[in-house]
Order: structure tokens, then sequence, then C-alpha cells
């Protein structure tokens, strides 16, 4: 077994491109390593925000929502408003549108809570 390379040892933290799991642990097993996982993911600093991991259509469509006021209570404009702005059909804004709020929602409730 080999893993690509560069695996890096960093304060007892191990440092390797996309590797599935199952692979590094039988790796480090066949080498007798000890180990411990305990965090799996992107490191700390390079998280993704919930606009960053958005498409450009979609953060688009959230960000003309929240500034024309789409969010306000009364709502200062409405949804063909918006499409109208960003030249789409009012269908496919409202997809989008919704497709953002849920991403938006999904990092809320599983990141934050």
């Amino acid at each position: 077994m080999t893993f690509k390379l560069p695996l890096k040892v960093y304060k007892s933290l191990l440092l390797a491109p996309i590797v599935k799991i199952e692979e590094l642990k039988e790796g480090l097993a066949i080498r007798n390593v000890n180990y411990k996982i305990l965090r799996i993911g992107t490191p700390y600093g390079k998280e993704k925000t919930p606009l960053s991991a958005l498409t450009e259509k979609l953060r688009s469509a959230l960000r003309i929502a929240y500034e024309l006021g789409f969010y306000e209570i009364p709502r200062k404009t409405r949804i063909d408003n918006l499409a109208r702005k960003l030249r789409i059909d009012k269908g496919t804004f409202n997809d989008h549108l919704r497709r953002a709020e849920k991403h938006a929602l999904d990092y809320i409730f599983r990141k934050l809570s």
C-alpha cells in the first residue's frame, strides 16, 4: 500500500491529500502505527463559508435578494423583480434562491448546532 505524497506530520497531525480513510487506516495498521482520529476535514482556517461553498449562480441569487430587501419585513422587492435584475426566468431564480437558502440552513443546523 502506498500513499499519495506529500504526507506530512505536523505537531502530531497527519496532513495528506484526499485519501480514502479506510486505505489510510489499513496502511497505518500494516506499519503498526498507533493513531487516533480526532477530526477529518479541511484544515482549520480553510473551511468553506456558507457563501463560498455556493455556486456563483446561487450566491448571486442570495446576495441580490438580501441586498434588495427580499428578506425585510415587509419585503421591499419580489421574486419577479429579482429575476429580472439577473436576466433569468422567475422560476429559475426561485430555484436558485431556494437551493441557496437550503445550503445556508444546512450549514446552520449541522455546523452550528
